[in-house]
């Protein structure tokens, strides 16, 4: 993945494993790479000649036994010294203008740390500008549980493979949301699946009916023809086809919903924003050898009407899920046709077009959801809410306010 890129730069790109340390740890191995490939990652992008070296060393005398230490050192432009105490800060980067040299390592960095943490483990470095940076981390690891792992590999094996599964699926999302796409998209291309995006359901039957594919998620509010439609169209499907596993994807569930998908011919539902695990754990569920019971989506998180615009913990949660490098194109995405969203929701009001603005503001509560903007995504869903009870009165008022958000977001 980063030898290509440093290929590309003419730098060397060096591993060196001591021959004594472990051949095997029981671990997350999914959190290993993640801060790997952050802390290579941005030593790669800062570094313009020389090399990038990862250097692996089995520190004895541990608490539980052996302390694992990666080290990432490189011979790039270094970090000045101002920036030292708050380079693991939230954000920082992404909100500096004093150098656009280091766009970008912020969330990288804050996410590596959290990961660490998450380990029971900690993260450093060191830098001298003009010289070269060294970034690293450690954890540690139980000596019986590498034993005996070694001794039964398969324990290992089972414990892991419940973590991540390792069979990749080709999957087909139809969603006519241009970012939620992208964000789904990135989220299962990290986890290695192969995905075909269609915009509209029609394009979702065709795409069924003609490639093979293992199972669908389809968006169940789509223009024109909708996701249970859709799913009617592929159940009549010959053979096969018919009984490929759809997954709803619903910004919200009311009652009676859970039974309305199932009845269409849907085997299970997840309400956006889904994180990364619930969409992986539902096609596992479908995917997997046997049947298994549709679970309704968790109830969504009451956030405070205080709160900030963007919610950061979302955007970090984000950022794991689909790599620190996606998020600047996702949130450019969704800022893009935020302006777009509230142009026809404006229009729709001014035609008093109820159908339209609950279906609009429905479309953009779900995307505010998955990055965090909570205020937007609260103002939505009342607008939706008013117009299913066909206060077009008080429709129009909320909807007014849309665009003062909208200011505020840009």
């Amino acid at each position: 993945m980063l030898a290509p890129r440093a290929a590309a730069k003419n730098i060397d790109l060096n591993a060196s494993i001591p021959p004594d340390a472990p051949a095997r740890v029981l671990g997350d191995p999914g959190r290993i790479r993640q801060v790997l490939l952050n802390l290579a990652g941005n030593a790669v992008k800062f570094t313009d000649k020389g090399s990038v070296t990862i250097l692996v060393s089995d520190v004895k005398g541990a608490s539980k036994g052996t302390r694992l230490r990666f080290e990432v050192a490189d011979t790039g432009i270094g970090i000045p010294q101002e920036r030292h105490e708050d380079l693991f800060s939230e954000f920082t980067t992404l909100d500096s203008t004093s150098s656009r040299r280091y766009e970008g390592t912020g969330l990288g960095l804050t996410i590596s740390k959290r990961l660490v943490a998450m380990m029971g483990g900690g993260i450093g470095f060191s830098s001298l500008p003009g010289k070269g940076s060294t970034f690293w981390f450690w954890f540690e690891v139980e000596l019986d549980k590498v034993e005996g792992a070694a001794q039964q590999p398969g324990i290992a094996e089972k414990k892991q493979a419940k973590k991540v599964s390792t069979k990749k699926r080709r999957v087909l999302l139809a969603e006519d949301n241009p970012t939620n796409r992208m964000v789904v998209i990135a989220m299962l291309q990290k986890a290695g699946h192969h995905i075909d995006a269609v915009a509209n359901s029609a394009e979702a039957v065709e795409s069924v009916r003609t490639l093979p594919y293992d199972v669908v998620l389809m968006d169940v509010a789509m223009p024109e023809m909708d996701g249970l439609e859709a799913t009617a169209a592929i159940r009549s499907l010959p053979g096969a086809k018919a009984g490929i596993p759809i997954i709803a994807m619903t910004a919200h569930a009311r009652e009676g919903d859970k039974e309305m998908f199932l009845a269409a011919g849907m085997n299970d539902y997840l309400r956006k924003p889904a994180s990364r695990d619930q969409v992986l754990d539902a096609m596992e569920r479908w995917t997997s050898e046997g049947d298994s019971p549709a679970v309704a989506p968790s109830p969504e998180t009451a956030r405070p009407e205080d709160a900030s615009l963007f919610d950061k913990a979302v955007l970090l949660k984000l950022a794991e899920e689909t790599g620190p490098d996606v998020i600047p194109g996702l949130v450019g995405s969704f800022l893009g046709h935020l302006e777009s969203r509230v142009e026809k929701i404006t229009v729709a009001v001014g035609a008093a077009d109820p159908q339209t603005l609950e279906f609009e503001t429905h479309t953009l509560g779900g995307s505010a959801a998955t990055f965090g903007a909570m205020k937007l995504h609260h103002l939505a869903r009342n607008i939706e809410a008013v117009c299913q009870a066909k206060d077009g009165k008080r429709a129009l008022e909320l909807a007014a306010t849309l665009a003062d958000y909208l200011k505020a977001l840009s």
